[in-house]
């Protein structure tokens, strides 16, 4: 006896996910590029990179795209200068929007 109902699964909630390339050592947190590939080039002012530089970059990543941080994790590369970021309630559209703006701004300075 096959059950032929179809399931979807899906979550309540609606994020995006980002690309991200950690360079340590930055006076200041900053955006330093944005790739043609979607990869997003942040510099930060944390030692090296760990724990601390995972816990400056949620901050900073929050600041920037205006999202709390319990609502950011890193879902890979902990341990490594290339990480996904998972962050719930901010759609791409607006991620790229806010991350272009900050990039701008700081290219313009």
């Amino acid at each position: 006896m096959g059950d032929n109902r179809k399931y979807q699964f899906h979550s309540e909630k609606s994020g995006t996910a980002l690309s991200i390339r950690v360079i340590p050592g930055a006076n200041a947190s900053h955006i330093a590029e944005i790739r043609a590939d979607g990869c997003v080039v942040v510099q930060l002012a944390c030692g090296s990179s760990g724990e601390s530089c995972n816990v400056a970059l949620l901050k900073y990543l929050a600041e920037v795209l205006s999202v709390s941080e319990s609502n950011m994790e890193i879902i890979a590369g902990e341990s490594s200068d290339y990480k996904i970021i998972s962050i719930l309630e901010l759609d791409s559209a607006h991620a790229d929007a806010k991350l272009k703006s900050a990039f701008t701004k700081r290219i313009l300075k």
